[in-house]
């Protein structure tokens, strides 16, 4: 948030100020790194890792789709998930 003021003062020396409140928005988006995983053992808890993520600000929420049916939202990068039954799995 930045405060601008103009002054405006006329040949005979009167002036008068105004004041102007701009917020600048940051509009860029965070990167995004869930990490690389090969494969794992059924019922065997992984600990997926998202702290090659980062943003010019902060990040502020990790929302995790297992793609299995299940997700989950935290603050932190990392998360464990156990996988009951085997296939393929996008994260």
């Amino acid at each position: 948030i930045y405060a601008v003021t103009l002054n405006v003062t006329d040949a005979e020396g009167h002036f008068t100020t105004d004041t102007v409140v701009i917020t600048v928005r940051d509009t860029t988006p965070p990167l995004v790194d869930a990490g690389n995983y090969g494969a794992i053992v059924e019922n065997s808890p992984v600990n997926l890792d998202a702290s090659g993520s980062h943003d010019n600000v902060a990040i502020a929420d990790y929302q995790w789709d297992f793609g299995d049916g299940t997700f989950e939202n935290s603050t932190i990068p990392s998360v464990v998930h156990t996988y009951t039954k085997p296939g393929v799995y996008m994260v």
